[in-house]
């Protein structure tokens, strides 16, 4: 279910007691196995010392040198900071050629969007660069101890061609951020104070909106033609206001979650 080449680095998030990693030790050339408890990584180098293709870091993976090379991420990964390593990998400046995740279901459909779930801000940041697959439903009584939320074995697969032909990656994502950030609902709320009303009316067939939808219903498609007519018929005084919204929704997005967090300790 994983396409993992021979010759492919395989970046291992979290490798617990390293069932997972002695059969990627198997399978391909190099194996970079990153557990953040001692005790385990010390467990695991005693347990897999005879794997010469294995190398095992004891760090917190959001401080770990991603790799310089190709490579593919395996995890079966930390559901209280799923966000914060999705975006880690995501932002890299070597990205990962695939990610295979076993995550919660929920976290899945946020990030995938369509055609699971409704396009969010998550979903929408990542498409231009990445296609994700559900592989399949796992059950619970396959974990111990058994979760309380569904879960999945999901993969992002590197896009061989990005989407975002103009611009570049860092105005496509501003320009999504600052959209979803704006105030109101509908297409025409969210577009009037980057887009004139002439605009506004123009696009509306060619993007497949109407006045009232919701930005929680607009596809992908929609959000591409959206910014394609912002960088090429925008005025640059109008662009200026875009910049820096993607950092601004993650210093927020980071808040929220660091809220739920100490809600859960202290629950």
């Amino acid at each position: 279910m994983c396409n993992l080449p021979k010759e492919i680095t395989v970046l291992e998030i979290g490798p617990g007691k390293g069932i997972i990693t002695q059969q990627l030790c198997e399978i391909v050339n190099k194996v970079i196995a990153v557990e953040y408890d001692i005790k385990l990584a010390n467990s695991l180098r005693e347990k897999l010392k005879d794997y010469s293709n294995l190398e095992i870091v004891n760090m917190d993976f959001l401080k770990y040198p991603l790799p310089t090379e190709k490579y593919i991420v395996v995890s079966n990964i930390p559901f209280n900071i799923t966000a914060d390593i999705i975006n880690r990998l995501m932002e890299a400046s070597n990205t990962p050629e695939a990610i295979y995740f076993i995550m919660q279901k929920e976290a899945f459909y946020k990030h995938a969007g369509s055609p699971y779930c409704l396009e969010c801000l998550k979903s929408i940041i990542i498409k231009p660069f990445y296609e994700a697959y559900k592989i399949l439903d796992m059950r619970g009584e396959d974990f111990y101890p058994v979760p309380h939320v569904d879960i999945v074995f999901a993969s992002f697969i590197k896009r061989q061609y990005c989407d975002i032909k103009i611009g570049t990656p860092e105005n496509y994502k501003d320009f999504i951020a600052y959209l979803f950030m704006a105030k109101g609902h509908t297409y025409k709320e969210k577009l009037k104070d980057l887009f004139s009303y002439e605009q506004i009316k123009r696009m509306r067939k060619q993007v497949k909106l109407e006045y009232d939808d919701k930005i929680t219903t607009w596809g992908y498609e929609s959000f591409l033609k959206l910014y394609k007519e912002f960088i090429n018929r925008v005025c640059d005084d109008k662009k200026q206001k875009i910049i820096g919204s993607y950092q601004k929704y993650k210093i927020q997005q980071s808040t929220i979650d660091k809220i739920h967090r100490s809600r859960n300790t202290v629950s």
